[in-house]
């Protein structure tokens, strides 16, 4: 990037233990000559996880030859959901992840690779579908390839995204309606 001449702004830090991952992230960013370069940290933070992140920052950065204050003038903070709502009545918390990407006519799977099994994706252009069952109130989302057609189903062997042990079963008899949740409203490109 440098031989370029760009210069990077800023990386971004969203999970794990992110004291620790600034301090390494400074260590590489300085390996490479970016001794200025932003270090923007997210996740759900309040002021006592930014406390407690300077906090680590203090008692560690000297272990790895990074200096705390200099670390610190570096950081910047993506307060969001807890800024603007408080702790007794919580946002629904939720990701949004790439599946696809619209390239000269046709949909492009992507994937975003992770080391934790709740953060991987299916890659592929999705739909949403929400099932009604006779009792008329929402019974399940399905998250459906675009090219499925979920109304054409016998049975819906439904399962916890994350416990693969805990699951049920919809039959098409026990369903009054399936909705689709995403409807293309404009398309310009």
């Amino acid at each position: 990037m440098q031989k370029k001449g760009h210069k990077p702004l800023g990386i971004r830090l969203d999970s794990g233990d992110l004291a620790y991952l600034c301090i390494k992230a400074a260590q590489a960013l300085n390996r490479a000559g970016f001794e200025d370069v932003k270090i923007v940290l997210s996740n759900e933070l309040d002021e006592i996880n930014i406390w407690q992140i300077i906090t680590q920052i203090k008692e560690e950065a000297g272990q790895y030859d990074i200096d705390p204050d200099h670390l610190m003038k570096r950081l910047m903070y993506g307060v969001g959901t807890r800024l603007i709502t408080s702790a007794g009545d919580a946002a629904l918390s939720g990701v949004y992840k790439l599946t696809s990407i619209y390239h000269e006519g046709k949909w492009i799977p992507t994937i975003k690779f992770s080391e934790s099994l709740s953060k991987s994706i299916i890659p592929g252009n999705k739909k949403i579908w929400r099932i009604y069952t006779r009792s008329g109130k929402a019974n399940a989302d399905i998250l459906s390839l675009y090219s499925e057609n979920v109304k054409d189903i016998e049975m819906f062997n439904l399962y916890h995204p994350l416990d693969l042990d805990k699951w049920r079963t919809i039959r098409k008899s026990e369903i009054s309606y399936i909705e689709p949740l995403l409807e293309k409203i404009c398309y310009q490109w």
